[in-house]
């Protein structure tokens, strides 16, 4: 999902994931976040939107992930007077994320990615 929001040049604002349990009663929450096509920024949400609403009382039997709110990249975002060095970092993982996809479409899907905690 991450790969084709990159290859496409878009950009999410929104993360939203379904949480289905054994006895097919469905969970839907969704939070906003800032521009991205990031995998950890994305990731991040993910897990904090699955925390915050699963309590660990029921077995889960299926969860989806999905973004939304999507923009093209090449439209005008504006910069925080306070926040300089976020963009400059922000640059440095959009330039990882760019080598990463570029080696897996040349050697084939998941040769390289980020490691798992």
């Amino acid at each position: 999902m991450v790969n084709e929001l990159r290859t496409k040049k878009m950009l999410a604002r929104n993360v939203e994931i379904t949480i289905k349990s054994s006895d097919f009663k469905t969970v839907v929450r969704q939070q906003k976040i800032n521009k991205t096509s990031s995998y950890q920024e994305i990731l991040k949400a993910v897990l904090k939107i699955f925390e915050d609403n699963y309590k660990g009382n029921y077995d889960v039997r299926m969860t989806a992930v999905q973004v939304g709110d999507l923009t093209k990249e090449s439209e005008e975002t504006q910069i925080s007077l306070f926040d300089i060095e976020s963009g400059a970092l922000e640059n440095k993982k959009n330039d990882i994320n760019q080598i990463i996809d570029n080696i897996n479409k040349k050697y084939g899907k998941d040769i390289i990615g980020y490691s798992k905690v």
